[in-house]
């Protein structure tokens, strides 16, 4: 006979591979369905909905889009720990790998964070100067 805390774990595992299936389904669906109109305008630099007047030198750099991004996983990680630390101090050891696979995914989710921050540096004489930073 199968223990109840062993279909609880089951349960749990189906219903993470249910949504990620119905994430990554609901992305390639998306991708098939829309239409896709190449268009030189679309390409242009939004300027609050209007047509540019003038040659922009350059797109809008999202900069520091990557830091909201680790924010906003450290804070969904500090309230899930928050809310379900008296649970997992009464669980049992053969049942920490849910928290264990909760936590593996938030580290995945930060290192994909972290990645981006590298920053984009060339040489230039010696020393090292930023792409975004660059004065030509």
């Amino acid at each position: 006979m199968v223990s109840e805390a062993v279909l609880e774990g089951v349960g749990l595992a189906i219903y993470v591979i249910i949504a990620f299936v119905f994430c990554l389904s609901s992305l390639l669906l998306a991708k098939i369905v829309s239409p896709s109109r190449p268009n030189p305008r679309k390409t242009m630099t939004y300027e609050c909905g209007q047509i540019p007047t003038e040659p922009t030198k350059a797109r809008f750099t999202i900069q520091y889009y990557p830091y909201a991004v680790i924010y906003a996983i450290y804070g969904a990680l500090a309230i899930i720990l928050l809310l379900a630390a008296p649970s997992i101090s009464a669980m049992p050891v053969d049942q920490l790998w849910i928290v264990i696979l909760i936590l593996g995914a938030f580290a995945f989710a930060l290192m994909g964070a972290i990645m981006t921050l590298q920053p984009v540096v060339k040489r230039r004489g010696g020393g090292v100067v930023s792409q975004t930073h660059r004065t030509d």
